[in-house]
């Protein structure tokens, strides 16, 4: 290093580094290295995710149960009132964050796949072993009224549609506005946890205007809503839940096909 350069501040040199030739003559222009901070622990900006995007979210969540809970009174569609709803859902998304975008939740990594895929083949295999399920025979549904196209809509609707709009609306937006207000004054375990919890109740009353939950079925759906959220927690990132609830979904659909072949 030469007498000038050792002399300057540290910033300076990084930008002096960043600035000279490498390769064939060719200049790679490069920040200073800093480590860049995600959502976790920069303040909310202005107009952001905040409160007023958190009541937006229960009224979503408010009017949905209300419609779920109609359209089941009347015996609808119930694929026309899951697609409803999540269009519902996707609305509020697409609102929040045209407003602002968490630094760093949209950021993806070739890890974020490997842990969707792992955690949720792993939460389905932990939860086979706690329900019982190697006593049972494989779960299975009648074809018999419906055709291979209908099924395909199934398991589009289960498979990418709907967990990647709930992971958006539950882990994205609630989970992430509900972590911001609460770290403003508490500690990062206090802001997670609160959080954690939120995110979780609210994906479990959802589910539950939809169709009656017993013990197994809020058992399982308390499991991916905890893994999803500490997915996004630990990571900053929210493709590893999406692909993490995918995961899970689709090989319920897996199993479903085996025991409809094997009956």
């Amino acid at each position: 290093m030469d007498q000038d350069e050792r002399e300057q501040p540290s910033t300076v040199r990084g930008q002096m580094k960043a600035s000279r030739p490498t390769g064939r003559g060719r200049s790679l222009l490069l920040v200073p290295r800093t480590r860049v901070r995600d959502w976790r622990f920069n303040a909310p900006a202005a107009g952001g995710l905040n409160a007023t995007v958190v009541a937006a979210c229960l009224v979503v969540l408010g009017l949905g149960a209300i419609f779920a809970s109609l359209a089941r009174g009347l015996n609808c569609c119930p694929t026309l009132s899951t697609v409803v709803f999540s269009s519902s859902l996707a609305i509020v998304v697409g609102f929040a964050f045209f407003r602002s975008i968490p630094r760093g939740l949209f950021e993806f990594r070739f890890g974020d796949f490997v842990v969707g895929i792992a955690a949720g083949i792993g939460l389905r295999i932990f939860y086979g072993i706690i329900s019982g399920a190697n006593s049972q025979p494989f779960p299975s549904a009648d074809f018999s009224g419906g055709t291979v196209g209908d099924w395909l809509v199934v398991a589009l609707l289960t498979t990418f549609f709907t967990p990647t709009v709930e992971e958006l609306f539950f882990r994205g937006l609630l989970l992430v506005s509900i972590y911001r207000l609460v770290r403003r004054s508490w500690n990062f375990i206090s802001a997670a946890v609160t959080a954690l919890l939120g995110a979780v109740g609210s994906f479990l009353i959802v589910h539950g205007a939809f169709s009656s939950l017993a013990v197994p079925d809020i058992l399982q759906l308390t499991l991916v809503a905890v893994a999803c959220g500490i997915v996004v927690i630990a990571s900053g990132r929210i493709w590893g839940a999406v692909i993490l609830h995918a995961t899970y979904n689709f090989s319920f659909l897996i199993l479903t096909a085996v025991g409809a072949l094997l009956r």
